[in-house]
């Protein structure tokens, strides 16, 4: 005789697999390929082939970032989670090294959106401003001569996602093995 698993035992797996891994939704984190390039004190720094941007749009918020512009001899990297994350601005500060002539006092890098819901939503394309500064004091001026575009390039699977999945694979084993152990009640 097959085991029959109870509708309420069930409904409580389910129940608890959603309370313990959240709930289970379309994979809303995009990746992006960032290009464009700034103009600074008559020097051109453009963003480095492979430089990505990792955007929740169901929230407009950057999740995680790995920029790097260069003039062609030096490069500054711009990575992680920016310290100003808003659904329309976005504000990493760099390095505090001298590099070449810049960055003597860090830099500050500045992508936004400010068209419709800003980055919420965003499907990619033009951006509406950014900006490359060579120290960290005022707002940054849109100094870009080439407007940063953000191609997607892909997802980037949420960990609910493969928790649920796993805690559904353990739970699909357990039950497999306790029928195997099951006698009839005569």
């Amino acid at each position: 005789m097959p085991y029959i698993l109870r509708p309420f035992a069930l409904s409580s797996a389910l129940l608890g697999g959603v309370l313990a891994f959240g709930p289970l939704r379309a994979d809303t984190i995009l990746q992006y390929d960032v290009s464009g390039s700034f103009l600074v004190s008559s020097t051109t720094f453009s963003f480095t082939p492979g430089s990505t941007l990792n955007i929740d749009t169901s929230t407009g918020l950057a999740v995680d970032a790995d920029l790097g512009l260069t003039d062609g001899t030096n490069i500054i990297d711009f990575t992680g989670v920016p310290i100003i994350n808003t659904t329309i601005e976005y504000l990493w500060g760099g390095p505090s090294t001298v590099i070449g002539s810049t960055c003597l006092f860090g830099c500050v890098l500045r992508l936004e959106d400010t068209a419709g819901s800003g980055f919420a939503g965003f499907a990619g394309g033009a951006i509406t401003g950014g900006a490359l500064l060579f120290h960290p004091v005022g707002s940054p001026p849109d100094n870009f001569i080439n407007v940063p575009v953000l191609t997607v390039v892909g997802t980037v699977p949420e960990p609910g996602t493969f928790a649920l999945f796993g805690f559904a694979l353990l739970a699909v084993a357990v039950l497999r093995s306790r029928v195997g152990h099951r006698r009839p009640i005569p």
